[in-house]
């Protein structure tokens, strides 16, 4: 089917970009991998019927950018991993905004079906609390949203104080794998 994942900044493995000086690690999943087989193709609709292990199926529509639809067959094996993480970098007053669109990748490698798909987001936030027990920030938006992050490091909380202003990126990364059943 496709390989998808998502965000330019995550590297293939699907880990974290390596931090830059001052930039902090908030959540981080540990990759989540799926596996299903091909029950049914409609290639008008462009959607593919998928049985998962526990039997249950479920029809996913294949988006205009997944290569390699065409190739695929009734009993391929469709792998899909998921990962995603978020980055906080403290920013200075005058420091440029972030881009309001997400940045997104689509790419096929080896002219495989399949795809992999990377995209990140920032959004530039203010700290409204700091939970030192829990090692967790809560950041608030433009628009008035606020979100509680766990830190990876409670260390990093002392160089955060309420007030300061962040550029939250949230990386998110899908790899959809497909092969041929072994005979």
């Amino acid at each position: 089917m496709m390989r998808t994942a998502v965000c330019v900044a995550l590297l293939s493995s699907c880990a974290l970009p390596l931090s830059a000086a001052g930039q902090i690690r908030a959540q981080e999943s540990k990759p989540v991998s799926v596996t299903a087989t091909i029950e049914a193709i409609d290639a008008a609709n462009r959607t593919v019927t998928l049985k998962r292990s526990d039997s249950t199926s479920v029809e996913i529509k294949a988006e205009k950018e997944m290569q390699g639809f065409n190739a695929l067959k009734v009993g391929d094996q469709v792998t899909a991993t998921y990962y995603e993480a978020v980055l906080l970098t403290p920013r200075k007053p005058g420091d440029p905004l972030p881009p309001a669109e997400p940045l997104t990748t689509i790419q096929r490698k080896e002219r495989k079906p399949g795809s992999e798909r990377r995209a990140q987001q920032t959004f530039r936030m203010t700290v409204d609390a700091i939970d030192a027990t829990a090692s967790s920030v809560t950041v608030k938006g433009a628009q008035g949203r606020v979100v509680t992050l766990a830190l990876q490091d409670g260390k990093a909380l002392q160089s955060l104080k309420v007030g300061d202003t962040l550029d939250v990126t949230y990386y998110e990364s899908l790899l959809i794998d497909v092969s041929r059943p072994k005979k």
